[in-house]
């Protein structure tokens, strides 16, 4: 495994630098900066490889209901939950798998195992392997097509990741020779070099490459970026000329749309940034800045919503002023209150809205319909156990809490025996605290539910409003817990009671 300094240097290999205000700015995603990182084991939980087996090879996935019941059993693994916001990512609400994995990623996961499955489902991020048995494979790959160049690549990737230097440079100067027009490739023999101290012929291999392609986009871009912001009017003309030879480079019409701006001219700049944005779908740096042009510039909070969803989605860590998951709840929260606003001020029923595809818009309507209790708002409550959203969730079980009557508690036992895992677990909550000592009682068994999520969720309620008793249980039951997450909790637990 690769030092922390060469994790640190790498990461940037593939990066060209175009200045842009204060900030370095960069074009494309460093993919050798895999080299450097260990595999961190990303595994797909046991509920979700049954459910992908016995899809078949013609199958669409699984279904929703396969999906939430994947989420509830294996609700430790980062996988099921990946898989759930996939699914509605993929069916156009953004939103809902946003807040999916913003819960996940707030309250379940550390950084390096969230990062790791959300490469792998949102960005088809392959786990890195640099064993002997992948090293052997590829070299018999590399006997039989001597030239093909991702062989050649993942040599490579293997011999940096264990710092066998001589070996890197040999396949990245076989890899060279198959690309040579391939500049990230110069980079990683530079690096390597820089790794030997021999800072000399790295500065060769760099200037071999822009003295052999002059007109190449990382030619062009090292010329550019020292400009940007001092000297515009010696840019310009030098990015006409990069934009006639790369007229799709996203980079080029993104820093015109930027020159654009700064002369004032908001509506060509609008229409280069929206292009640019068009070009570069897999730049972070691309989306972000055109959603704060339109949150800035334009004024428009809703058409920047929509760009801070496209950082998201491609860095949950992206930052420029601001992180973009920040930047996306504010937003949203104002586009959700101007949405139930709107309806109310229409005289419109608010029971459309809870189906609304917007989970805050769902939340407000929730908590107005939760006011007026009767027998409709109950049904409504009940439903919103169900939701993708686990605040909704447990929004619901905080009204039900609230407004305790006999038919309550005929659903909630239904609940604590119902098929919906996610509704047994929030069951457990009413049960405890609806039900004090016989709540306990019925919570109990479900310490031993093969579900993590409902055995969470039972141990959530029997020590928060299980009293003494509740808590004995569940430092009896830690004894015999399996389930690392949830031994961690339980002792965390019990150490902040005093």
């Amino acid at each position: 495994m690769a030092s922390d300094k060469l994790v640190g240097n790498f990461g940037l290999l593939l990066r060209f630098w175009l200045s842009i205000a204060e900030a370095e700015i960069h074009d494309s995603i460093g993919v050798f900066r895999r080299w450097y990182e260990p595999d961190l084991g990303v595994r797909i939980g046991p509920i979700l490889v049954v459910i992908l087996a016995e899809g078949g090879p013609k199958s669409k996935g699984p279904n929703l209901a396969e999906l939430q019941r994947a989420y509830a059993m294996d609700h430790f693994d980062p996988q099921p939950h990946m898989a759930l916001a996939k699914f509605h990512h993929d069916r156009g609400n953004r939103l809902l798998a946003y807040y999916i994995l913003e819960t996940a990623r707030r309250t379940r996961f550390e950084a390096k195992s969230f990062d790791a499955a959300f490469d792998t489902t949102f960005r088809s991020v392959k786990p890195f392997d640099n064993s002997k048995g992948a090293e052997k494979a590829l070299l018999a790959k590399h006997q039989q097509d001597p030239k093909d160049a991702e062989t050649l690549f993942g040599l490579a990737d293997i011999y940096i990741s264990r710092e066998d230097w001589p070996n890197a440079k040999n396949y990245l100067n076989k890899l060279i020779a198959v690309k040579p027009e391939a500049h990230e490739n110069y980079e990683a023999l530079a690096e390597v070099y820089r790794q030997e101290k021999d800072k000399k012929k790295a500065e060769e291999v760099v200037e071999g490459f822009f003295t052999k392609y002059p007109e190449s986009v990382e030619a062009y871009a090292r010329r550019i970026a020292p400009l940007m912001r001092k000297e515009p009017d010696k840019a310009k003309p030098l990015l006409e000329q990069a934009l006639n030879k790369h007229p799709k480079h996203a980079m080029f019409v993104f820093n015109m749309a930027v020159l654009l701006q700064d002369a004032g001219k908001l509506k060509e700049a609008e229409e280069m940034f929206v292009r640019a944005a068009d070009l570069g779908k897999d730049s972070a740096h691309i989306q972000g800045w055109v959603g704060q042009f339109f949150l800035r510039a334009r004024e428009n909070e809703e058409k920047s919503l929509q760009y801070y969803l496209n950082v998201y989605f491609i860095d949950p860590h992206f930052y420029d002023t601001e992180h973009a998951e920040g930047r996306i709840r504010k937003l949203n929260l104002t586009l959700a209150v101007s949405i139930v606003e709107k309806a109310e001020k229409e005289s419109k029923q608010l029971d459309a809205l809870l189906k609304h595809e917007n989970p805050v818009v769902a939340s407000l309507a929730l908590g107005k319909i939760g006011q007026s209790w009767n027998a409709k708002a109950r049904e409504h409550v009940l439903d919103a156990l169900g939701h993708d959203d686990p605040t909704i969730r447990m929004q619901a079980v905080g009204i039900l809490m609230k407004n305790p009557d006999d038919i309550l508690n005929k659903d909630v036992q239904a609940l604590l025996g119902g098929d919906d895992l996610r509704k047994r677990g929030l069951a457990c909550y009413l049960a405890v605290n609806l039900w004090k000592e016989k709540g306990i009682e019925a919570v109990r068994p479900m310490l031993q539910d093969k579900s993590q999520l409902v055995r969470h969720d039972a141990i959530s309620a029997l020590w928060r409003d299980g009293g003494k008793q509740g808590k004995q249980i569940v430092r009896d039951h830690s004894k015999r817990e399996k389930n690392p997450w949830l031994l961690r909790m339980t002792e965390s637990l019990d150490k902040k009671t005093p």
